[in-house]
């Protein structure tokens, strides 16, 4: 009798876990895309940031990815890629692609031994000092380095915001949102 009721009771465990096995395999599985998905997903062809800080906020979010120490060296190509829609013509004659390319792998590596990473960043609102261009200043949040204080020049270039410039600048604060 007690053999009979053991028995019983392991095909319900079984049954159970059979279940539960099953319902989970058949269930989709929703996957968060990984950032790099969700940085290429932005189309800059149909869908160019409208404003200064947003074209600054991209760029950003590039290069936190490329300077995160998660990157692989097959995904830096397609971002410099992406990266260079967001700069003027101007900016582009004086950097070739692959002269880019090159020097953002060796930064990479570089900043990679040294234990120094983007994690963050935060950005000032767009100010004009004429007309034509804007100024965006940005702070570099790094791990293992000081942070880094940036000034970015924009120009309008068919109607986009594009990226003219940009220099290290002295520590400065920016309000809080």
């Amino acid at each position: 009798m007690k053999r009979q009721i053991v028995a019983v009771f392991i095909m319900i465990l079984l049954g159970i876990s059979f279940y539960f096995y099953v319902d989970n395999k058949t269930k989709p599985a929703i996957k968060t895309p990984a950032k790099y998905e969700q940085l290429l997903s932005h189309d800059l062809d149909n869908q160019y940031p409208t404003t200064p800080k947003e074209v600054i906020g991209l760029y950003q979010e590039i290069t936190k990815y490329l300077y995160s120490q998660k990157i692989k060296s097959e995904e830096i190509e397609p971002l410099i890629i992406m990266e260079r829609k967001l700069f003027h013509s101007d900016l582009l004659d004086l950097n070739p692609k692959e002269v880019q390319i090159i020097k953002a792998e060796a930064d990479i590596k570089t900043n990679k031994e040294a234990n120094i990473k983007v994690i963050d960043f935060l950005l000032g609102e767009s100010e004009y000092e004429v007309a034509e261009i804007a100024i965006v200043k940005a702070i570099q949040y790094l791990s293992g380095s000081d942070n880094r204080y940036l000034k970015y020049y924009l120009k309008k270039e068919n109607e986009q915001w594009k990226i003219l410039a940009w220099e290290t600048v002295n520590k400065f604060t920016l309000p809080e949102e």
